[in-house]
């Protein structure tokens, strides 16, 4: 048997110790490894810390106070919802008036003094104007269009709406009053082409109604009751007015606008005031002299709307 040298001997050892060595250190690895992947496992679900690393997470008792802080937010919530759905909402105070036209039926109390301002016949020239200066005095009118596009383009239409006016139903044809009147069935089409122009550029259907030349004219003649069947059929209202500016002569000079536009009457504070929008020069200015006359006398103005008590001949 051949005989090594010590040299080689220790040769063998320290390579045995490098050995031994070198498989500690891989063997701890997996150890260190291991140790980490089971602290995720256990902390799985933790939500990490802002900023933290890999291995930084929010302990259990935390997320403990955490959620049940976040349960109490929502109990307290839940109760405020509660509350408010169960309190009263206020609402517009209303009256109960009755009349043996228009039989019995509720409708929205109105101010001490009141002056619903209308407009029929437009759109004309003047009608931007108009929409300004109701615009620069804090009022809202109501607007009877003639809703023919020769006659009210949509844009019209649609600023006097966005000014927070009323838009109502005058009539959709530029023909002889005699063809818009000729038969109820006729008036009612009529009726229905305006409503739909009127929805599709204000998105709301129109439920006030004027009748052109006033719910007595020569052309309906004692035919009132079918044509305002019409109306009602269509769960529409119509109002006619107590006050003209143009009186029955249809005057177009300035003072006799303004004059004939505030002639109240004493016991008298309830009024439905027509104005044509028909391109009278005069017009604008007659406007802004109605509304400083009425304003002085301590009547506030109001639009039209299906829950205001009509006034009708």
């Amino acid at each position: 048997m051949k005989e090594f040298s010590v040299d080689f001997y220790k040769k063998l050892i320290m390579f045995i110790l490098v050995l031994i060595f070198l498989s500690a250190l891989f063997f701890s690895g997996f150890a260190i490894k291991a140790y980490f992947d089971n602290k995720k496992i256990e902390n799985h679900g933790n939500t990490p810390s802002i900023g933290a690393s890999e291995e930084q997470f929010i302990s259990g008792d935390e997320i403990g106070k955490l959620a049940a802080k976040a349960e109490s937010k929502k109990k307290e919530l839940q109760g405020q919802q509660a509350a408010e759905a169960e309190s009263p909402k206020p609402q517009e105070p209303k009256s109960q008036i009755h009349s043996e036209d228009l039989g019995s039926k509720e409708y929205y109390a109105e101010p001490k003094k009141v002056v619903y301002l209308t407009f029929e016949d437009g759109a004309s020239k003047n009608t931007e104007k108009i929409i300004e200066i109701l615009h620069e005095n804090s009022v809202r009118a109501t607007f009877f269009f003639n809703t023919n596009e020769e006659k009210s383009s949509y844009e019209i239409i649609k600023e006097a709406f966005d000014n927070g006016n009323a838009i109502g139903i005058l009539t959709s044809s530029t023909a002889p009053l005699s063809e818009v009147y000729a038969t109820p069935q006729d008036y009612g089409r009529d009726l229905d082409q305006s409503a739909i122009r009127i929805e599709y550029i204000t998105g709301v259907r129109p439920d006030i109604v004027r009748f052109s030349g006033g719910s007595k004219n020569a052309y309906i003649g004692s035919r009132t009751q079918e044509f305002v069947d019409e109306v009602t059929r269509r769960n529409m209202v119509y109002f006619d007015w107590n006050l003209c500016a143009e009186g029955t002569g249809r005057v177009r000079n300035l003072d006799a606008l303004v004059a004939n536009a505030t002639n109240i009457k004493s016991g008298t504070d309830r009024y439905i005031l027509l104005m044509h929008d028909n391109g009278n020069v005069n017009t604008c200015e007659a406007l802004r002299r109605v509304i400083k006359f009425y304003k002085n006398e301590g009547f506030e103005f109001m639009p039209l709307s299906s829950s205001v008590k009509p006034i009708v001949f």
